[in-house]
């Protein structure tokens, strides 16, 4: 579906099993996430109302009308009519969906200030990174940490722990720093890093900007740009001169992106098991469902080793 020569997303209905009003809040956040992903991708979001929101599923039905929600509580005012939500509901009826977008950053920080306040944030540590010696491994670490900041962000939560301390290459680059190091030599350990830096100008500092001034939307799209980057990088250090026997995309995950196929035995294995091979390449990244086929075929060695 299309509107205004946009792709429409509908959200999905929020869920009924909700234990707590912790519980319903994370999925809240998760919403209006999702809501200012969809904006920044061009695209329009649908069903953004009392169906999509944990709170009203609980709270505005019958004679309630929003008695015990959280929101309610704190504005006193009913159907979030204080919040900035009527605002980017009347910018997204009247196409303005740069305003509208603007309102959903703030309707989400509303709620995150309100989450701040009844001690609600859910955080997830994004886990120290070891010293690696392969620089494939380093790589995929390091993606690895990209990718989890996403996904934390998508789940209505907070990321800690995203600066060097979880980053693969400082890790590595550092102690080979630390190595090097004497008063005179004044080495930049920052200098063999395939990032080159995470300076002012870097995909990285637009991110650690965004992230130490609360704005998490924009440290989200931040997060997402880091990962296509280092995905870019990724394939033209070690996939650039191989062969593409077609692009792959997971039976079980149809939201996710195509996978790209280069090794022809296993374009062949996959074939085998009718996985439908693309032939036009639409993504740079290798799922971890093409390595859980891969060995329950052939054992420990993975897919994207080869």
């Amino acid at each position: 579906m299309r509107k205004d020569g946009r792709e429409i997303v509908v959200l999905p209905v929020a869920r009924d099993n909700y234990h707590t009003d912790q519980e319903r809040m994370t999925d809240v956040l998760a919403k209006w996430m999702r809501i200012c992903e969809i904006l920044q991708e061009g695209k329009i979001p649908e069903n953004i109302g009392t169906a999509s929101c944990a709170f009203c599923t609980k709270y505005n039905v019958l004679e309630a009308r929003c008695v015990g929600c959280p929101i309610y509580e704190e504005t006193g005012e009913r159907f979030c009519s204080a919040t900035p939500y009527p605002d980017f509901v009347e910018c997204l009826r009247t196409g303005h969906y740069a305003h509208a977008y603007e309102h959903a950053k703030q309707m989400y920080k509303f709620l995150l200030d309100l989450a701040t306040k009844r001690n609600w944030i859910e955080y997830e540590r994004v886990p120290d990174a070891p010293v690696i010696e392969d620089e494939r491994k380093r790589f995929r670490n390091v993606i690895a940490k990209w990718e989890k900041i996403v996904r934390i962000f998508r789940e209505g939560k907070i990321p800690t722990n995203t600066d060097a301390r979880s980053c693969a290459f400082c890790v590595y680059y550092k102690s080979r720093w630390n190595d090097r190091w004497s008063p005179s030599a004044k080495y930049d350990f920052c200098q063999d890093c395939p990032l080159e830096h995470c300076g002012p100008g870097s995909l990285y500092h637009r991110f650690s900007y965004y992230y130490v001034t609360d704005n998490y939307p924009e440290a989200f799209r931040a997060a997402k740009d880091m990962l296509a980057h280092l995905n870019e990088l990724y394939n033209r250090r070690f996939l650039a001169r191989r062969n593409v026997y077609g692009v792959i995309r997971c039976p079980w995950c149809p939201d996710t992106p195509e996978y790209i196929i280069r090794d022809k035995q296993l374009a062949d294995f996959l074939a085998r098991h009718d996985i439908e091979l693309e032939i036009e390449i639409q993504s740079k990244v290798i799922h971890f469902v093409v390595d859980k086929l891969w060995r329950e075929k052939y054992g420990e060695d993975t897919a994207s080793d080869l």
